[in-house]
């Protein structure tokens, strides 16, 4: 089918313990309660949200134990550390 669109929605089931869901429903708000679809895409971005946090904490972990990414910190801090005070007396 020549100029057909692709969905941009994904449809996927999902299979879980009904006490689970329970507990999601029953601690969305009000208004999400109305709309699982909605709540469970919510948990899902703050999921890949949190993820993507974790990824560059562990990045900025492994930057701080470099020891070439340390001494060229240190190098910068030098450079400046005469200019912190400058036009302060």
């Amino acid at each position: 089918m020549a100029g057909a669109k692709k969905s941009t929605t994904v449809r996927r089931s999902i299979a879980g313990p009904r006490e689970l869901f329970e507990e999601l429903m029953a601690l969305a708000s009000p208004g999400e309660r109305e709309n699982m679809n909605r709540v469970i895409l919510t948990a899902i971005r703050r999921y890949i949200e949190e993820l993507k946090n974790r990824a560059f904490a562990e990045e900025m972990a492994r930057m701080a134990a470099d020891p070439e990414i340390r001494r060229e910190i240190k190098a910068i801090d030098r450079e400046f550390r005469a200019t912190e005070m400058d036009g302060l007396k």
